[in-house]
């Protein structure tokens, strides 16, 4: 099972490098050499070991770049745009972590910048339990992307993790 985690981990990796885009599950098949039923049969397994990243995408094939995914002039601009794509991809991670309502919620008030006022209107809940359930996902983003951090450097660690009861 391990060898098959490392295995995944690095065919992810270097598609990715390659690609210039996040990997979908057909393109992780693809490389593997199997069906995209077998490979999500893959994940179920690999989910068990504790790979919170890995999970079936479904991301469409005909992914377009956006203009900020361009290469930029200068290594500098380049390497910006690179963190950025990263903490987007994390944090579009993360937000596909809480439940639907708080994910409302974070939308709505950080992408439609909506006021809480007007958040409780069309959620139809007071103000009040508005600014709980932004505070409380805002919590669980943070909580989930410092995991995703994480977990990379204790992969990679000399030592093995214990099994959890």
């Amino acid at each position: 099972m391990r060898r098959k985690k490392k295995l995944v981990e690095r065919v992810y990796r270097e598609l990715e490098a390659r690609t210039g885009r996040p990997v979908d599950d057909a393109d992780i098949a693809r490389a593997l050499g199997i069906s995209l039923k077998k490979w999500y049969r893959t994940v179920q397994e690999l989910q068990t070991t504790g790979i919170g990243w890995l999970r079936p995408t479904q991301m469409p094939d005909n992914h377009l770049p956006d203009i900020q995914d361009l290469p930029a002039e200068n290594v500098e601009n380049q390497i910006d745009v690179c963190y950025r794509r990263e903490q987007r991809e994390l944090l579009a991670r993360a937000l596909e972590q809480l439940s639907e309502r708080e994910r409302t919620v974070v939308t709505l008030y950080h992408q439609q910048e909506l006021t809480m006022k007007e958040i409780s209107k069309q959620l139809d809940v007071d103000e009040s339990r508005v600014s709980q359930l932004h505070s409380a996902a805002i919590a669980l983003l943070r909580s989930h992307v410092q995991t995703m951090l994480r977990t990379p450097l204790s992969s990679t660690s000399a030592t093995p993790a214990k099994p959890q009861s």
